[in-house]
């Protein structure tokens, strides 16, 4: 479905409580402490298979090739990422052994790009 501004109510409220919603879960995901994997892999993202829970990186990342997350429905992961996100043309983020994206956050502090696919 396709929301604007500008169309009829309850649109527009709707897109505001999103919005805020949005900026309530980023602002709540950059404030976590206590990491559970600091510069994994040194941002080199590309090929791995990432199990749940809080990923800092005081860089950027780079996902060069396809990333799986594998965990349960229930499971989180977070990622704080205090330069760029960069993912490669035509890689894809896969979801394994129930993990929804849903569940997934990224708190990228740089620019985040995605080659043309």
């Amino acid at each position: 479905q396709l929301y604007a501004a500008d169309f009829a109510p309850p649109t527009p409220g709707k897109l505001t409580a999103a919005v805020l919603a949005m900026e309530r879960a980023y602002v709540y995901a950059a404030g976590l402490a206590n990491p559970d994997f600091v510069e994994f892999q040194a941002g080199l993202l590309g090929g791995s298979t990432l199990a749940p829970g809080l990923y800092k990186f005081g860089t950027g990342i780079t996902i060069s090739d396809d990333l799986t997350l594998s965990g349960t429905a229930k499971d989180t992961w977070v990622f704080q990422v205090a330069g760029t996100m960069n993912i490669a043309r035509g890689k894809r983020i896969i979801l394994q052994d129930g993990a929804v994206a849903n569940n997934i956050v990224w708190v990228v502090a740089g620019a985040s790009t995605f080659g043309p696919d």
